[in-house]
């Protein structure tokens, strides 16, 4: 099995938080993109179980993911996709398309943005295309900033968000039965960071070449940014 995250524990307890519509929606935002273009080949930076991945091959897509969840890497290689554990900057190959769906940007360290980007670009064939989407400020204040508790007769899951300094720290905690009446306890702790648009097209290996507003939960909590190798 692959090395675990933070996030692990939130692939353990993904399937309570009721995001089937939204994460659709988007999907199907990100795939209307993707038509314009019409790509051969793709990479899903977060790819998790493999959801997008299995729609685009259904467009003729051939379609490569990276995720650094273990739990989701094990399901979406058990579920026969090509999909690793690994950096993006150990990916072999170049792409038509490369996505990063449902806030992945958002999870890149300041201090790590800008190599993130360069490793983009560097495994975008000519004229390819860099698909992502970020949460807006009203996103994190507004949607993101709070807490959440879910279970069912397996576990509990709080998931308690905060949004201070332009940063969205969330603090997991998840209690699942050990089966002699007792519970397992893990936490971990996950931060996103708040990107403008303008930070974003400020790079010099990738050019902002279109975008649009997203109502995901709320009205404009997301943008739709698509940018080329410059």
């Amino acid at each position: 099995m692959a090395q675990s995250s933070n996030l692990d524990i939130y692939a353990k307890a993904e399937h309570l938080f009721e995001l089937d519509e939204p994460t659709l929606q988007l999907h199907d935002l990100f795939l209307e993109t993707l038509q314009r273009y019409e790509p051969s080949s793709l990479l899903d930076i977060g790819c998790g179980r493999g959801l997008f991945m299995s729609r685009a091959q259904e467009l003729g897509i051939e379609c490569r993911g990276i995720d650094v969840s273990s739990i989701m890497v094990d399901d979406a290689q058990s579920a026969g996709f090509r999909v690793e554990q690994v950096p993006l900057e150990m990916v072999e190959g170049k792409f038509d398309a490369i996505v990063a769906i449902f806030d992945v940007l958002n999870f890149i360290e300041p201090t790590a943005l800008g190599e993130f980007l360069d490793s983009v670009a560097l495994r975008l064939n000519h004229d390819g295309i860099f698909i992502a989407d970020i949460n807006t400020k009203y996103g994190f204040e507004a949607v993101a900033d709070g807490l959440i508790c879910v279970e069912d007769e397996k576990m509990f899951v709080s998931m308690e968000s905060i949004y201070e300094d332009e940063t969205l720290t969330t603090i997991f905690k998840l209690f699942e039965h050990s089966g002699d009446g007792c519970y397992r306890r893990e936490s971990a702790v996950v931060k996103q960071y708040y990107y403008t648009k303008r930070l974003l097209s400020g790079f010099d290996s990738l050019k902002l070449v279109g975008q649009s507003k997203i109502s995901l939960y709320d009205k404009n909590d997301k943008l739709l940014l698509i940018f080329q190798k410059a």
